[in-house]
């Protein structure tokens, strides 16, 4: 009976210990996971974080660039300069508020109050602008995209200040990514008046093309205007990459993909 009860119990310890090996690992597997879903979710909030401040960022360099010359009037928009923006700047950021991260489009407008002081009928008529860049990433390719709206004042002439919007629309995307990368090294080259080649890390979801001074959709067309005309055009199927990025001598040059271009 002694022998028999021994045997019974080591018996029940071989089974045991598995068992309470397996929970162990079932119990760390279970917490590992909570701990990469939490660090998952901290970094999306980080980057929607970001997202958002650039937002801000983008809308008051905007109003910087195009404030009238009163340092008192943050953002009160001079109009003449709003007619050259949607003049000059009809299919890219402008030069003086660009993104080098993600992408933005402008819609600026405003209406006319009536019975403003004794100014006559007709001097004010409703208008709208636009500028920045108006294509973008689609599908896969497209991260994220925000849309917000500021109020702004818009100076008229003759001192007539009307009130007005201001739209942003911001793309986090591959074209967006990789135009910012682009225009940022020829950014550098001229303002430091030096060659720059850096080699940068970048990933696309589609296949992406470059005709002469835009990079594009393959599948759609959807193009971003570069500030420069590449030499040699490139594509890149989908998939990541260590691209060469060059500006000597004035010319533009990206290796790391194919010869080829749209």
């Amino acid at each position: 009976m002694i022998i028999m009860k021994r045997f019974r119990k080591g018996q029940f310890s071989t089974y045991l210990k598995p068992m309470i090996v397996i929970i162990f690992a079932l119990l760390l597997i279970f917490l590992l996971h909570r701990v990469l879903d939490f660090q998952i979710f901290v970094d999306e909030g980080v980057e929607r974080a970001d997202f958002m401040e650039q937002m801000n960022t983008n809308f008051i360099s905007i109003t910087r660039c195009l404030r009238v010359e009163d340092p008192t009037a943050l953002y009160t928009l001079d109009s003449e300069k709003l007619h050259d923006y949607n003049d000059t700047y009809r299919i890219k950021e402008p030069s003086c508020a660009e993104d080098f991260e993600y992408g933005y489009s402008v819609k600026i407008e405003h209406d006319c109050l009536e019975n403003i002081g004794n100014l006559p009928a007709g001097t004010c008529e409703p208008e709208k602008f636009h500028f920045g860049a108006l294509e973008s990433s689609t599908g896969p390719s497209l991260s994220s995209t925000m849309t917000t709206t500021f109020p702004v004042t818009i100076d008229i002439k003759d001192g007539l200040r009307v009130p007005g919007s201001m739209e942003i629309e911001l793309r986090d995307g591959d074209l967006e990514e990789l135009a910012g990368a682009i225009n940022r090294i020829i950014e550098r080259s001229e303002n430091q008046d030096t060659d720059v080649h850096e080699t940068v890390r970048y990933s696309n979801e589609q296949e992406i093309c470059s005709e002469n001074d835009k990079i594009c959709l393959k599948t759609n067309m959807n193009c971003i205007k570069l500030r420069e005309d590449l030499e040699s055009d490139f594509s890149l199927s989908p998939g990541s990459y260590y691209l060469d990025i060059a500006y000597e001598n004035g010319e533009l040059n990206v290796h790391g993909g194919n010869d080829d271009g749209c």
